[in-house]
């Protein structure tokens, strides 16, 4: 079996800085609880950008089953770097889509 271990992310994960805090531990900026790190705790060797959709579900009810809020201003910024980082995206791209988004 190879000891290496492939990761996907998406979303605020995109950015370095938070990925790190779930596979090393700790806890990322904004947030309010702290991790304990990955079994395997390594960064990524490489980063790959890819196109999939993705349809993730986090909860077992619909979309509209509860209300939606804004995310806050760490949350949105994670996402902002994170596509700066993954994209290449300058700051302004990145703000713009995600803000068309929330």
């Amino acid at each position: 079996m190879s000891p290496e271990v492939w990761y996907v992310s998406y979303g605020s994960n995109m950015c370095r800085d938070r990925l790190g805090t779930y596979l090393l531990g700790g806890r990322p900026v904004g947030a309010r609880r702290s991790y304990v790190g990955a079994r395997t705790p390594a960064m990524p060797v490489e980063d790959v950008a890819v196109d999939l959709p993705m349809l993730t579900f986090t909860a077992p009810h619909g979309f509209d089953a509860v209300p939606h809020t804004r995310p806050s201003a760490a949350y949105v910024t994670m996402l902002v770097r994170g596509l700066h980082e993954a994209r290449g995206w300058d700051r302004r791209r990145a703000e713009a889509y995600v803000m068309e988004r929330c």
